[in-house]
């Protein structure tokens, strides 16, 4: 093809131009639309719209159960011991009117026993007329109980007759009564007694109560002073490694504690066994089991804490550079699989819980960082009520590189700037990642309407009792 031939084609009005290519039979399929590009434009655009109302009110549906653990859960905790405590009162108030009644009554055969005795050998006295007759005598030993030695003789041959049947073997019906095990009205006041008045709720509170107790009580023998230092000691690259091995512990732990804690406060190991009586062994060792992973998850969540303070606090761009590498890993992992809806659910949930532990941790660094500088902004960093004589108490240059990172002009600028930045970038990775989810698996905007709604019946149907977490919840999508 000659130069002016390529010339003409790229220069024609139409293209491809009808004077040198011609339509093939394959120009019946039609190219994608333009309505159809417009569309998926629209819904990229859109995506964070529909996205941000049901992250919401994930997150405030996350908070609701924080505070319930700590607010209503201690009241449910008390309302269990006191139902117990009640139980155990009413059973030693039994066992010790039981333990005085047979003393009491025990005195009482004792003594009429002994008066008994004294009454028949006053009888057999001096001046008693039968003394003299030895039948008199037998016959007053036999009323009072006392064998003569010609009588356990006959009486001893008598027994053994009648307990043998000629081949020197005693038949079942003739054995000693003692020798039967006690059933019915005979039985152990023990084993008659009732259960108590403890529910399967009940059992679940008193357990997770302890939990929280227990895991609190290990958690405080824990030097944050010194972890802060240590992990300060580290240098940006060994923070950044620090930082993701405790983020993907997070995820595992989660993973696993989700099915331990199903497990505990299940119908099946809270419920009584066939006879009514509660189980020991298996809520016991569940217990303990979620004890150590409590204790562990709790421990990780506390260095990563530290780790997230001492990027916010560092002289360095630590924090931006931790925040770009974990946001652009993050969409990497993400963007170029292959999701469906169910798995976009699930996708939301942990987006979800995440944030919400984000918050948590940025309110938990943004208080210290008050405290540590006396309030919500840093004397003389940008501000004109900061100096001492016209020199500035503190510059720019001294102040942490996140504390830098918003115009000095702003309100609180210097100290909550570590705050906005995360999760403003947090929201934004999130809206890129479902965006590019929601175009190369074709899942229209409008499936997070779908996921609210979701997410608005299953806090309205366990709103009474909100042990479930979020990642539970993507079976029903």
């Amino acid at each position: 093809m000659s130069i002016p031939t390529v010339l003409q084609l790229e220069l024609a009005g139409q293209r491809p131009s009808p004077l040198y290519i011609h339509p093939s039979y394959t120009s019946d399929l039609p190219y994608e639309s333009s309505a159809v590009k417009l569309e998926r434009l629209k819904n990229f655009l859109l995506l964070p719209g529909y996205l941000e109302r049901a992250m919401t009110f994930g997150v405030l549906a996350c908070l609701d159960a924080w505070l319930w653990t700590f607010t209503v859960l201690p009241m449910r905790f008390c309302i269990a011991v006191s139902v117990l405590v009640r139980w155990w009162a009413y059973l030693v108030g039994k066992e010790a009117k039981w333990l005085l009644g047979f003393v009491w009554y025990g005195l009482g055969r004792m003594w009429k026993r002994g008066r008994r005795g004294r009454q028949v050998s006053s009888g057999s006295g001096p001046g008693s007329s039968q003394t003299d007759d030895p039948r008199s005598r037998s016959a007053v030993r036999e009323s009072a109980g006392v064998e003569t030695p010609s009588g356990r003789d006959g009486a001893s041959r008598r027994l053994e007759q009648l307990r043998t049947n000629g081949n020197g073997h005693t038949p079942a019906s003739k054995r000693p009564a003692v020798a039967k095990t006690n059933t019915g009205s005979n039985r152990h006041r023990r084993t008659k007694s009732s259960p108590s008045n403890l529910t399967s709720f009940h059992k679940a509170d008193l357990l997770q109560g302890a939990i929280l107790i227990c895991s609190s009580i290990a958690l405080m023998n824990l030097d944050a002073s010194r972890m802060y230092h240590v992990i300060r000691a580290q240098s940006a690259i060994k923070l950044y490694a620090i930082y993701n091995l405790l983020e993907v512990g997070d995820r595992l732990l989660s993973a696993l504690g989700q099915d331990i804690f199903e497990c505990l406060f299940s119908t099946e190991t809270l419920s009584r066994n066939s006879s009514g009586r509660s189980k020991v062994l298996l809520p016991f060792g569940m217990f303990l089991l979620a004890l150590v992973y409590n204790t562990l998850h709790s421990i990780n969540l506390f260095y990563q804490v530290i780790a997230l303070n001492v990027a916010v606090n560092s002289y360095s761009n630590a924090l931006l550079t931790l925040l770009m590498s974990n946001q652009f890993v993050e969409i990497k992992s993400t963007v170029f699989k292959r999701f469906e809806k169910e798995n976009t659910f699930q996708l939301a949930c942990a987006d979800i819980v995440e944030r919400f532990q984000l918050w948590i941790m940025l309110l938990i660094i943004g208080m210290r960082n008050v405290v540590e500088v006396g309030g919500f902004s840093v004397p003389g960093a940008g501000s004109e009520n900061g100096s001492l004589n016209g020199v500035p108490i503190h510059s720019p240059t001294n102040l942490p590189a996140s504390f830098t990172l918003l115009p000095s002009w702003l309100w609180s600028g210097e100290v909550l700037s570590p705050f906005f930045v995360v999760i403003g970038s947090e929201m934004i990775v999130d809206w890129i990642k479902h965006a590019y989810v929601n175009k190369f698996n074709n899942i229209k905007p409008t499936f997070y309407g779908r996921i609210l709604d979701i997410l608005c019946k299953d806090y309205y149907t366990n709103v009474s009792f909100p042990r479930r977490s979020l990642p539970t919840m993507a079976s029903r999508c």
